[in-house]
């Protein structure tokens, strides 16, 4: 592995040569040079270990041989990399400032590494083979003598070496006037043992609006029409000219003209302007609202599969006490073998389900951290899933006349914003029908004979009236079609807040059927049962069967509390809330 720093020193070499700075490509270029270099140092290496299993004792044979065995195959193998990498290094072609540094790092990199491999390699081995000691500082600085000084050269090129080698990486982490390397280190060192954050439905939902890029993107949809609007004002560019005759008295002439839209468009085209902003907006909102709907229900699913892992955990535990005492009882005659079987089969189905609860755990809280565009492992704090109480649940009050108020949706809120939009440019269209103005200035000099100026102010009208009435009907059926698509919306949406609503009032009735009566009746079908198992008026496979239609009472009502919370959140993005 001393090939390594030998490929970096011309690794760095090349890159300083060709004044390239250091990248994520020139790191993936050393990835693949250290690579080679290795490849290169171990077939040599290799191969003298090979001689001297063969019995080649004296270690300089070897090197003499050794190299000059293979010195072609190591050649080769540089030189092929190396010129396939070349016309990276000289490309000039769109991407290339990509692919230069790459090239570059490995092509200088393997000219060093090879040189410096078939040379300082066979010292470092002639040095591990004869088991050269180093002499202790004390001893270098106090014997002066001609040998010892002769002895200690080659380690002092050692030393030389090394500090070149490390010279361009204590350079890099130097502090460059602009830059924050030692934060950036730190910044990584505390990401890799950062602590597992717990959050709230609400600080979930809070930290994915901050930190979603989608949002982001948003944002930026609002801000690049907000600076579009200041081109709904833009003027032609103003022309002027200079005319000189020659001839007889000789004549100069200047003029400006500065022709423009007519007032009308001006304003419709900043109208327009105005709906895009505010179509990009209802966007955003969209956005928004989308992302905190998939944050609350990934957390309410990530508490589901927990308690519901938690159950399956505690009927794991009893059904193996109940696996064990059904085997002790078969072999004591108490119980029959389709007794013993059923309850076995039993606890080998519980554990499946517990691995199969696992599993959706997983996988849900994965989903809670890409809602959440977590950087970082998420925790929840909430331990059970509930219901929200009932007033909680009541949507904002409907408009007169039964129809539901959809005011708040952001779906219908940005087809709406759509088709205002395409109105807003079907007037635009309609006002460029009208002439526009123009006006233009000229001065005329006579040389000797006077001068004079003139003022025109004129209209330009279009004539080809078809290309217009075209232009304008497109736009018409453009507004026409996305006010279809807004009814289509409109209807859409009406009807899944009614289904979704009449689903949610369905599971709050049965939340309520199951905290009257089918929660206590699994209490008492546990404690019924083990009272007429003690008393011997039922028999085991019996106890079995009525422990197990408890367990499904609990692990259906924890399907319907997760339906009703999955049906309250969509009810929210509905209505906007």
């Amino acid at each position: 592995f001393s090939a390594v720093p030998l490929a970096a020193i011309g690794g760095v070499f090349s890159l300083w040569l060709r004044g390239m700075p250091f990248s994520i490509s020139a790191a993936v270029g050393f990835i693949a040079l250290f690579g080679i270099a290795v490849l290169n140092g171990v077939v040599l290496m290799s191969f003298f270990n090979e001689l001297k299993g063969e019995g080649m004792s004296n270690v300089y044979r070897r090197i003499y041989h050794g190299t000059d065995l293979r010195l072609r195959p190591v050649i080769l193998t540089a030189l092929t990399d190396a010129l396939g990498f070349l016309p990276m290094a000289l490309s000039t072609s769109p991407g290339a400032e990509v692919q230069r540094p790459l090239a570059t790092v490995v092509v200088g990199g393997l000219v060093t590494a090879t040189l410096l491999t078939l040379v300082l390699l066979p010292i470092i081995y002639t040095f591990s083979e004869k088991k050269i000691r180093v002499p202790s500082l004390a001893k270098v600085v106090s014997k002066t003598g001609n040998m010892e000084r002769k002895n200690n050269r080659p380690w002092i090129i050692l030393v030389l070496l090394s500090l070149g080698t490390l010279a361009p990486s204590v350079r890099g982490q130097l502090p460059v006037p602009g830059s924050r390397p030692f934060q950036d280190e730190s910044r990584t060192v505390r990401n890799a043992q950062v602590a597992v954050r717990i959050y709230t439905m609400e600080e979930a939902v809070q930290a994915a609006l901050e930190n979603h890029p989608a949002i982001k993107a948003a944002d930026l949809g609002v801000l690049q029409q907000q600076w579009l609007k200041a081109a709904a004002w833009d003027l032609p560019d103003t022309e002027l000219s200079f005319e000189k005759e020659n001839e007889g008295a000789g004549l100069h002439r200047w003029s400006v003209e500065q022709s423009m839209q007519n007032p009308l468009e001006y304003v419709a085209m900043d109208k327009l302007a105005a709906y895009r902003i505010r179509q990009e907006e209802e966007r955003l909102n969209l956005v928004r609202s989308a992302i905190t709907r998939n944050v609350k229900t990934a957390y309410i699913e990530v508490l589901y599969a927990r308690q519901k892992l938690g159950l399956m955990q505690q009927l794991e535990q009893i059904f193996s006490g109940l696996d064990r005492a059904g085997k002790t009882r078969y072999n004591t005659g108490d119980i029959s073998f389709l007794e013993q079987v059923s309850t076995s089969a039993k606890y080998r189905q519980i554990t499946m389900e517990r691995e199969k609860a696992k599993t959706l755990l997983d996988n849900r809280q994965q989903l809670l951290e890409m809602s959440m565009f977590a950087e970082g492992p998420v925790r929840i704090a909430d331990t059970i899933i509930t219901a929200r109480s009932l007033q909680e649940d009541l949507s904002p009050a409907d408009s007169a006349g039964g129809i539901p108020d959809l005011s708040g949706n952001p779906d219908l809120a940005v087809s709406r914003s759509t088709w205002e939009t395409s109105r807003a440019v079907n007037r635009a269209v309609r006002s460029s029908l009208w002439p526009d103005p123009f006006f233009r200035y000229r001065y005329t000099d006579f040389n000797q004979n006077g001068n004079f100026s003139s003022f025109e102010l004129g209209l330009r009208i279009p004539i080809d009236i078809r290309a217009e009435r075209g232009k304008n009907q497109g736009a018409e059926i453009a507004a026409e079609m996305d006010y279809q698509q807004y009814l289509r919306m409109e209807k859409e949406v009406s009807t899944d807040l009614t289904t979704v609503r009449n689903d949610l009032e369905h599971y709050r009735r049965q939340l309520e059927y199951y905290r009257d009566n089918r929660l206590r009746e699994a209490d008492m079908i546990v404690k019924s049962a083990l009272r007429q198992y003690e008393a011997g008026n039922i028999g085991y496979l019996q106890y079995v069967q009525y422990f197990d239609q408890s367990t499904t009472i609990r692990i259906d009502y924890l399907d319907v509390l997760l339906e009703y919370n999955r049906k309250l959140v969509e009810l929210e993005y509905l209505l906007g809330m």
